[in-house]
Formats: C-alpha cells, structure tokens, sequence
C-alpha cells in the first residue's frame, strides 16, 4: 500500500527588515516565490518513506506568511481551522441546479461527557442562508442536480462525499431533509447553544485555503504532455502543507523554505516517468503567489544519499 507519511519542512529565515539602520525593501504585498533547489533521496526498504525535497525563495510585502494560531482551552494552541481556513467546503442546494458554499467553525463546547466535564472541539457548519437543503449523496438523484458525482463507498472521506463527524446550531434545521440522519445533541453548558450531530453522508469540496502550500505532480504521458496526477483520488492524501507563521511583524521579509514530499509509493508509482512539480503558496490574506514548476526529471536523475 502506498503511504504518505509525516511531510516535513524547513524555513531558513534570512531576513526580516524593520525601521531603523535598515532600508525596508519594497516587496509586493502578494507573495512571490522562486525555486532553488530539488532532489529526491531514497531510504532503500519497501516500508520505508523516500523523499522529494524542494527548496524555494520567498518574498512578502507585508510578512503575513503562515496560517494563523488560535489557543485551545487546555492552555495549548494549535492552527485556525475556522473559516476562511477551514478543511471543507459543504453545500446548499437550492432547488434550482445552483449551489450554495458553506464554510464551517471549529468551536470548543464545555459539555458533560461520561458524567466529567470536557471541552469538545466541534465542526459547525455556518449556513449563509436556510434557503436550501444540505447537499448529502441523495441529492444527485433530483434531476437538476444529476451532474454531481456519483457517490461510491470506496472513495468516502477521500472525494465528493463524507461522514465528518458535523454540527448544526439548533434551529437551523430548516437546512435538512425530513428524511435526513442525525444522532442527538450536544449542548454547550456555558453558552447554552445547543447543536444537531449530524449523521449522513454530505457531499464536500476541499476547501483550496485551508492549506497554504500547494503541491500539485504531474507525470508525462504521450507525445511529452505532462498530466495532473491526481495523488488525493488515487491514494486518499495529498502533499499540500500548511506552513506556520514565520513572522509576527507587518514588514517584508525574504526566506528560503525547504520542504519534502514524503512517501513509499513514488519509485513504485512514477518507476522511470518523468514528472515535476508545480508550488504556490497563499498569506494570510488569501493572495496567492505566482506558481514555479521544476524542470522535469526522473528519481534516478535527481538522487542525493
């Protein structure tokens, strides 16, 4: 079985300019980035992960690289995962063949669970509208949305459909079917709000800001055209990554970051194709960076031990 594991990366911070002996350099506000370098490394056994590293420059007006922080309630912190960076786009169907995109809200709810009190993080969906239904693998059967993809158990939780563990605010079932499944409730004893635990299978779209480091390989196929190899619907992952905040100021700053594509699958999947790479990162203003392509090249041509 192919296997991504743990991706790794690495900043090598070389400047960050503020007022004072210093000039600040004028960078655009949008993200630019340029490629410096790539190899691949391979460990040697079957089970073990081989690499594919590149390493890239980066530019930035105004600093803003990396997805923000949030504190969790135990004292700890982790990523936003709240909308605009949330995993997952859902959707309303509307009636009319139109969709309606719904983020979602990672909430921690004080509740009691096996008589203890714990703080639950939570998905919330966040309806713009209740002017519609939650688009769930039924929805494909009305004939005004037919074009939706068929849903198949092998790939759930992969592409198109879903059994995210989902919450509703209490009041906003207007958005579900009669026939739709649900599992009870979780009450939030501080606030008092009280959320649906919903429990069906919803169709979704990975949401393209939850991550900010987009990796995407292609492989050459006939008469030298390279084609998207589409490594999330072959194998369930993808290399996608999030860089953290590299820096907490409001000025430019330059770097170099290196980051590897890790996993046990490529000298099984691309053998001897050739294949390359295509990177762009997004800041915290959702701007997205001009996108690099590494020249093409086979594992064996690029290998460091």
């Amino acid at each position: 079985m192919v296997k991504i594991d743990k991706k790794y990366w690495s900043v090598i911070f070389l400047m960050v300019l503020t007022s004072g002996c210093f000039e600040q350099p004028e960078f655009s506000d949008v993200p630019q980035i340029e490629l410096q370098d790539f190899y691949y490394t391979e460990v040697g056994g079957i089970a073990d992960a081989d690499s594919i590293v590149v390493s890239f420059s980066f530019q930035d007006g105004n600093g803003d690289i990396g997805i923000p922080r949030i504190g969790f309630p135990d004292g700890t912190s982790g990523d936003d995962t709240s909308d605009p960076y949330h995993e997952k786009d859902y959707f309303l169907a509307t009636g009319d063949g139109n969709l309606v995109r719904m983020p979602t809200e990672t909430i921690f709810a004080d509740t009691v669970r096996n008589g203890n009190l714990d703080a639950l993080r939570l998905t919330v969906l966040i309806p713009p509208t209740l002017n519609g239904k939650l688009v769930t693998n039924e929805t494909r059967l009305l004939p005004e949305y037919s074009d939706l993809p068929i849903y198949r158990d092998e790939d759930l939780g992969c592409i198109n459909y879903t059994k995210d563990f989902l919450l509703l605010l209490k009041g906003n079932e207007a958005i579900l079917d009669n026939d739709f499944k649900t599992k009870g409730t979780v009450l939030d004893i501080v606030s008092g709000l009280e959320f649906i635990k919903l429990d069906d299978i919803t169709y979704f779209e990975f949401n393209p800001e939850f991550n900010n480091l987009d990796i995407t390989l292609e492989v050459e196929g006939n008469g030298g055209v390279f084609n998207v190899f589409d490594w999330q619907a072959v194998y369930c992952e993808n290399f996608n990554s999030r860089i953290p905040v590299i820096s907490d100021s409001n000025t430019s700053s330059e770097g170099v970051i290196s980051y590897a594509l890790v996993s046990t699958g490529f000298k099984t999947v691309f053998t001897n194709k050739r294949i390359r790479i295509r990177i762009k990162i997004r800041d915290r203003d959702l701007n997205v960076s001009n996108e690099i392509v590494t020249p093409p090249f086979r594992l064996d041509d690029v290998r460091r031990n």
